[in-house]
């Protein structure tokens, strides 16, 4: 907040400067921050979002994103996942969503080998498409959250990570949610 006091009248200016954070923490040591957020206008209204994911922590992450990925504007529409709605990572649109990470009984489940593995340090960038099916006049600024999964291997067992079996690595499986408060649209 900024306070300026202006001459022998004694008037006092306040002014906040509104900072959207683009930035968020997430479970397992991870870090996303929203490169682009873009809408297009014309026909159906969609959303394109470029999120970079980094892994602050220390362990390897096995990553992906699955079940309810979603936007929504100030003006109350929703923006839904088509069927291709994620790239530059590893997801699942498999329904319902909690076979993809194995539950309630294991099987099936997004194979272990599809999951984007993240060293520490590292970041890699995922792709946002996501459509208002209803059609409706979109505007303002806009928030989006994804679920996603993941799983922590020590450096030191990277290496032995081929030889763990499927059912304990179901075991280690951890969930969390990617959450941006309404930010600031490029408009297309």
């Amino acid at each position: 907040m900024l306070v300026k006091y202006l001459g022998t009248a004694g008037i006092f200016v306040l002014a906040a400067a509104a900072q959207e954070n683009r930035t968020v923490a997430l479970n397992g040591g991870l870090q996303a921050q929203m490169l682009s957020l873009g809408r297009t206008t014309s026909g159906r209204p969609v959303i394109t979002a470029a999120v970079k994911i980094t892994n602050t922590g220390k362990d390897n992450v096995f990553l992906m994103f699955y079940g309810s990925i979603s936007a929504v504007d100030e003006a109350g529409n929703k923006f839904d996942p088509p069927g291709d709605a994620v790239s530059g990572i590893g997801y699942c649109n498999t329904e319902p969503a909690e076979r993809c990470i194995g539950k309630p009984n294991g099987s099936p489940f997004f194979p272990f080998q599809s999951y984007t593995v993240m060293d520490p340090g590292k970041s890699v960038t995922a792709h946002f498409r996501l459509v208002d099916l209803r059609g409706a006049q979109s505007a303002g600024k806009v928030s989006l959250s994804a679920q996603f999964a993941y799983r922590l291997v020590k450096e030191t067992d990277m290496d032995k990570e081929a030889d763990v079996p499927d059912a304990q690595k179901l075991r280690q499986i951890r969930t969390g949610n990617m959450s941006f408060e309404p930010l600031a649209v490029t408009e297309k």
